[in-house]
């Protein structure tokens, strides 16, 4: 059983976890690199006084997992630009007071394939 103080924490990263990924999604245009995208939601959680969790954990290099079309998941920022009809899924953890806020998206860019 969580106590108040446990239960204020997740709620707080949770929220964190949440505002970031609006966010990044609202911010994510095509023409954009994943690198770009991944320095949004690091400059986010940063400004907020949070951490992204991905950093390092397991040895992964960068802030936020974007896995792009055909990737499954935990695809890592690199130089690819979106383009329409991408289908960019966006992974979003944080640390904040003590827990991790955890969550994703699907962010479709331009003239998507309805039948993928």
């Amino acid at each position: 059983m969580l106590n108040a103080s446990q239960i204020a924490g997740l709620t707080s990263a949770a929220n964190l976890g949440a505002r970031t990924l609006k966010h990044a999604i609202d911010s994510t245009e095509i023409g954009m690199t994943l690198d770009d995208v991944d320095e949004i939601y690091h400059n986010f959680i940063i400004a907020d006084g949070s951490y992204p969790s991905a950093i390092d954990f397991h040895h992964f290099p960068k802030s936020v997992c974007t896995s792009i079309n055909d990737v499954v998941s935990h695809g890592v920022p690199n130089t690819y630009k979106l383009k329409s009809g991408d289908y960019l899924n966006i992974d979003v953890v944080c640390f904040k007071d003590g827990h991790h806020g955890d969550n994703s998206a699907m962010v479709l860019l331009g003239d998507v394939d309805p039948q993928i």
